[in-house]
């Protein structure tokens, strides 16, 4: 790690720390407002980075990610829509501050070396199989648990030997991240990953997945795998060999657990427990597929532009355990964005997302790219992708979760641009 940074590495775990182990919505009353620990620990990062930023910062590549510019700016026309369009100030306010969040975290983590970024990604990760220890502990006591300050987090009762459906408010993605990061970091054979602390934190990680039992996180978290094996097969990064021993431990290892786990455990009755418990006659899709029906019927009648960032939409399902009232909220981010930003929100959005791809897969064909700063790359592209595949189903992309770490993956792309610059520049000058 760089050891001359205006800007303490550390300090931008903290955020990351809250969201997981907290939770998203935990809020500090401070008499005049209630603000959540979460950006009220940003917004301090932001502000000690800013008196800690003595010197100026080297400027990187002023072609980098010219769409998120773009998009910003439409953000931003977006909210002007929304006053025009009377939108509840409250709910403008919601709708942007994921956006705000991207931002400070991307801001901040921009004044980090790459080194520092990665170390701040392991230190998610281990936050993230420690929030494990959380979920252990609601799982098996008595403590009431509801979206409270207190617990952050949701239990729900399914069979077995007192096992609960266990759902974190803002960590249940990172614990996908982190499950697809161990096993890319496992794939690769990184030095990060040369023990058998590697296979724990995987079981680890795979189990709080697995307690969640989110289907949009296991369909995420298979697509985050796919992706990293297809990035070792195609990039011809790591022999074939490799690939198949570290599956064949993994898979190895999982299917004993499995088999021990049985004798009190029936693995198939939690998981269709679930669908009958939640999803009794297709109650939690149908009420997804009606949800989106109602948000698009809401958004052509401002097709072009959207509704403006706090616009909202009547829904009424008695099928949905949400209340029947005007919602800010859709389960499908395109929706989301169809209905505050329009065709042209989406196009843009669209646009943003290509660009980061691309720029990401560019970066892993550098030969002069460190292997560990490589991996570190793989990780954070396929849970990129994961996230996409959650918020189809589950929104996370521009709340807060999702939005920070867009920040830290965006932040890692801008400083590898800068690496991939100076490393041109010399090449150029000899």
């Amino acid at each position: 790690m760089a050891k001359d940074n205006k800007f303490p590495i550390i300090l931008l775990s903290i955020p990351f720390f809250f969201l997981v182990i907290v939770g998203i919505a935990f809020q500090l009353d401070l008499g005049i407002v209630k603000i959540s620990i979460v950006t009220l620990s940003l917004y301090v990062i932001f502000a000690i980075s800013l008196l800690g930023n003595n010197s100026k910062v080297a400027d990187g590549p002023k072609k980098f990610l010219l769409s998120m510019n773009f998009l910003y700016f439409y953000v931003l026309a977006s909210v002007i829509l929304g006053l025009v369009m009377d939108n509840s100030i409250g709910d403008i306010k919601k709708d942007v501050m994921g956006f705000v969040h991207l931002w400070l975290v991307y801001y901040c983590a921009k004044k980090l070396e790459i080194e520092d970024i990665e170390f701040v990604w392991k230190t998610i990760i281990v936050i993230s199989i420690f929030a494990v220890l959380k979920i252990l502990y609601i799982n098996f006591s008595n403590v009431p648990v509801e979206w409270t300050n207190m617990w952050q987090a949701r239990k729900d009762p399914l069979p077995g030997l007192n096992w609960n459906r266990i759902v974190l408010n803002g960590g249940d993605i990172y614990l996908s991240f982190s499950l697809i990061s161990v096993f890319t970091y496992m794939i690769y054979k990184s030095k990060y990953s040369n023990s058998v602390f590697a296979i724990i934190a995987f079981l680890i990680l795979a189990f709080s997945v697995f307690i969640s039992l989110s289907r949009s996180s296991y369909l995420a978290v298979i697509v985050g795998f796919v992706t990293s094996l297809l990035i070792a097969f195609f990039r011809k990064v790591v022999s074939t060999k490799k690939i198949l021993v570290s599956l064949s431990v993994i898979v190895i290892v999982l299917i004993t657990v499995i088999y021990y786990a049985s004798d009190t455990i029936d693995v198939g009755d939690i998981y269709l427990t679930r669908i009958y418990a939640y999803d009794a006659e297709g109650g939690s899709i149908m009420s997804r597929e009606t949800e989106d029906e109602v948000a698009l019927k809401e958004a052509q009648k401002s097709w072009f532009f959207g509704k403006g960032m706090g616009a909202t939409y009547e829904f009424f399902s008695d099928k949905s355990e949400r209340a029947n009232d005007n919602i800010i909220f859709t389960h499908n981010f395109i929706t989301w964005i169809l209905l505050k930003m329009g065709v042209l929100g989406f196009i843009l959005v669209s646009i943003f997302f290509g660009q980061v791809l691309y720029i990401s897969q560019k970066f892993m064909a550098v030969s002069s790219i460190e292997k560990e700063t490589r991996l570190t790359l793989v990780a954070l592209t396929s849970s990129f992708i994961g996230l996409i595949i959650v918020s189809i189903y589950a929104n996370k992309m521009f709340y807060t979760e999702g939005s920070m770490f867009l920040g830290l993956y965006l932040a890692f792309l801008y400083k590898l641009s800068m690496a991939v610059d100076r490393d041109k520049m010399r090449a150029v000058s000899k």
